[in-house]
């Protein structure tokens, strides 16, 4: 009896047990006994986990990747794009601060100079030097420099106005309305599969379930990253501003090498002294050491005297025909010249005892 008495009491406890369980565990968790404090609570802990993430990132690539898996792939090409836009604001931001450094200091950049048209007037009128002539010189430059300076305010106020434009592109309210709308539509769009079932026990101890809920995890990303997404446009910028000053500096670091490798060329090619005059004054050394006298160098040794060659004897006189004016051989004359060839020859003795007679029977 105890015992049935005991597995009783045990159901019939077990959902105040749970219910306890559950609240304890929830206090100790995040410190507070409300649905909204826990709410919240686990929003600012999910927000701090991923800021903590994108803090170490160096890429875009990485910051996209912090993003929670439900929502990555729809912001992806706006964080790509949000990194393209700032990229060109800082091209047209360091293009206009050359624009103008160039324009203040006077050095009007070669694609915005201006030509004065050439206008022809008569030899005489032009050499006179009235005043009339030259009124119509001082007209031309005057004319031209006036030209030159509105294109001049143009070109910078047109880079004004680009980089304002890529200003209001890459601003933190129109970038953050977008990239919200992304989220809440991607969040509505899968709302249907975050949900979860709720059980309830009945005092018989068989759990059912009583209603469908949507995930308090999935509330609570969705929430985070509307929070973060300041955070992360603001990590991209700085990603792409950080690779164009390291690019500035590369640049900067190539002129400096380049000047200086100028000037260590302009030293080098200075005249010295040659080659062969070096060649020469070391085996000059050489010989003295030697009491050899020292050689002559450049085109002494040229005309340095040549040592005669040994007498011969009496030539032997050449023919003076040459191998055009000899007649070709034919074969009676190959004939001949075998015959004189083998006049010299001992003749071959017969040392058959017999003749050329018949043989003796």
């Amino acid at each position: 009896m105890s015992s049935q008495y005991s597995a009783a009491f045990s159901r019939a406890m077990s959902p105040t047990l749970d219910a306890l369980t559950q609240a304890v565990v929830n206090n100790t968790v995040f410190g507070v006994n409300d649905e909204a404090g826990r709410h919240n609570a686990l929003i600012d802990e999910l927000a701090t986990v991923v800021i903590k993430k994108i803090a170490e990132c160096r890429s875009v690539d990485q910051v996209i990747d912090c993003v929670f898996f439900d929502y990555r792939a729809a912001l992806r090409e706006f964080l790509l794009n949000l990194a393209s836009w700032c990229d060109k604001r800082e091209t047209v931001k360091a293009s206009l601060e050359r624009l103008e450094s160039a324009v203040s200091a006077g050095n009007t950049p070669n694609r915005l100079k201006v030509k004065a048209p050439e206008f022809q007037l008569t030899k005489e009128f032009a050499d006179a030097g009235s005043a009339e002539a030259l009124r119509v010189s001082t007209t031309f430059s005057s004319a031209r420099d006036a030209f030159q300076k509105a294109i001049n305010d143009g070109a910078v106020q047109a880079k004004k106005d680009e980089l304002a434009f890529w200003d209001d592109k890459c601003a933190l309210n129109s970038c953050y309305e977008a990239a919200a709308l992304i989220v809440k539509a991607t969040y509505d769009d899968r709302k249907s599969s975050y949900k979860l079932p709720v059980f309830s026990t009945d005092n018989k101890g068989v759990r059912r379930i009583a209603e469908w809920v949507v995930s308090p995890q999935k509330k609570a990303e969705c929430s985070a990253l509307q929070t973060i997404l300041p955070a992360i446009f603001s990590h991209i910028k700085q990603i792409v501003n950080m690779r164009h000053r390291a690019l500035a500096i590369k640049i900067e670091k190539k002129r400096t090498t380049a000047a200086t490798a100028d000037v260590e060329m302009a030293d080098a090619t200075k005249p010295g002294p040659s080659i062969q005059s070096l060649i020469d004054k070391g085996l000059n050394a050489r010989l003295k050491k030697l009491n050899l006298g020292s050689t002559l160098s450049g085109q002494n040794s040229s005309k340095a005297p040549q040592p005669q060659a040994r007498k011969a004897g009496p030539s032997k006189p050449k023919s003076s025909s040459t191998p055009s004016q000899r007649k070709p051989q034919t074969k009676a004359s190959n004939k001949v010249d075998n015959k004189k060839k083998g006049k010299g020859r001992a003749p071959v003795k017969n040392n058959d005892p017999k003749g050329k007679g018949k043989a003796r029977a």
